[in-house]
């Protein structure tokens, strides 16, 4: 289990797609969007720097809402020539009011 409230970062805020696709982007100067689903379940949050030709994507988006409270998923990393690296992870905390409080959700960009 993960500890969100002990996690340090920077907190930025982010906007959705609007098209419920599990995704989040991620670039130099922190603009973050994450699809309608993954903003109905998760926080997200990535544990290094992301540049302007990066794309974190959910490895299975089937699960996403299947996390629980506290749990995390592997994320990938997808530059322009479609290498992957497994360095990210999406993070659930506190479903029901993420629900309750979109669009103003937060995304933690951990650098």
């Amino acid at each position: 289990m993960i500890d969100p409230t002990k996690i340090q970062g920077t907190v930025y805020p982010f906007v959705s797609l609007g098209h419920g696709e599990n995704r989040l982007d991620a670039f130099d100067d922190a603009e973050v969007e994450v699809g309608i689903e993954a903003i109905n379940v998760v926080r997200c949050t990535s544990f290094v720097p992301v540049g302007p030709d990066g794309r974190w994507r959910v490895n299975n988006t089937e699960e996403v809402p299947k996390i629980k409270n506290g749990e995390s998923l592997p994320m990938a990393f997808q530059n322009v020539y479609s290498k992957k690296k497994y360095v990210s992870a999406i993070i659930a905390i506190d479903l029901k009011k993420m629900r309750n409080t979109y669009p103003s959700n937060e995304v933690w960009i951990l650098k």
